[in-house]
């Protein structure tokens, strides 16, 4: 009877230190993942007693794997990330006012690219000019900027002009239309478009029938496009030192910056409902606005996702500057 109860008793010892050993001992080798390995996790070798003989567990130094239970024998990697957007192209980037966005986009850290019909930079001597890359294209033609657009985080379009109604119309439409889509097909991810806020003149939507429309139909196409990260930007009139020639420019802030701060003295809210319901008169509660700030303000834009997307009046302008 003694030599059965620790016959017994021995048994059920081995059998429950067999099951702990292998629960523990099942993990990855490090240096081969595919296979499976039986060893246990600590350094030191312990024993443990019977009343008729003595267990040795030897454990390697191997730590453990927590991922090997269950183990997954697909073995295909996933896919490496995209590489970084590190380029901001500015449409128009020559002009008056897209200069003035080269010159702001220089503080994101992002390689600037401006870009017009002739590819050379403004009349400007300032030194921040040599740090834009200048470059020849036309928004009509996707394949002259393709490059950019395949690099870009985001793209701000100044692109807009005067003349007949059909070059204001393909001008201020057609072509931003046109790189709207090629920027969405490139995968850029946002879009600022400068568009142009318009007064209750009598008459003006006549007038400037390619300007407006042409303006219309490009928001239109943003909306549509990048409805969740495109921005479309009205400002009244721009003012600032216009570049005619290297030795010659018009200080248009002589007249507009006293303007903007009477204006400014007017509540939001009220001057919207003046500048929508009074003819003419409306006209002079829309605030001029600096080339400066509006610069600013679609950088931001293009940049920080955070900024709210949507079309942003004079009055917001001002408010996010």
């Amino acid at each position: 009877l003694i030599f059965v109860k620790g016959f017994i008793k021995k048994s059920i010892v081995e059998r429950y230190m067999f099951k702990m050993i292998n629960l523990r001992s099942l993990v990855v080798t490090p240096s081969c993942p595919k296979k499976l390995a039986f060893h246990t996790t600590s350094v030191r070798s312990r024993t443990m007693a019977t009343n008729s003989s003595t267990l040795k567990i030897d454990e390697s130094s191997e730590k453990p794997c927590l991922d090997a239970i269950p183990m997954s024998t697909d073995t295909t990697l996933p896919p490496p990330p995209p590489p970084a957007r590190t380029t901001l192209l500015v449409l128009g980037g020559r002009g008056f006012l897209g200069s003035r966005v080269c010159h702001e986009a220089l503080s994101t850290g992002l390689h600037v690219v401006g870009l017009s019909r002739s590819g050379t930079p403004p009349f400007s001597k300032e030194p921040w000019v040599s740090q834009v890359e200048w470059a020849r294209g036309d928004a009509l033609d996707p394949e002259s900027y393709s490059s950019f657009l395949r690099n870009s985080a985001a793209v701000i379009s100044c692109v807009g002009g005067f003349g007949s109604n059909e070059q204001m119309w393909k001008t201020n439409g057609t072509s931003n239309v046109t790189a709207i889509e090629a920027a969405s097909a490139a995968g850029v991810p946002r879009f600022v478009y400068v568009s142009a806020f318009i007064p209750f003149v009598p008459g003006l939507s006549f007038a400037l029938e390619g300007y407006v429309k042409g303006k219309q139909q490009a928001e239109r196409a943003l909306r549509r496009v990048f409805p969740y990260s495109g921005v479309v930007l009205r400002p009244g009139a721009i003012y600032g030192d216009r570049s005619l020639s290297e030795n010659v420019s018009l200080p248009l802030q002589c007249f507009f910056k006293p303007a903007e701060k009477v204006v400014g003295l007017i509540p939001a809210e009220i001057a919207r409902k003046v500048a929508g319901a009074l003819p003419f008169a409306g006209a002079v509660a829309v605030p001029p606005l600096a080339a400066e700030t509006v610069a600013r303000v679609a950088v931001r834009a293009a940049t920080d996702e955070s900024f709210p997307v949507g079309i942003l009046d004079p009055w917001d302008i001002r408010k996010h500057q």
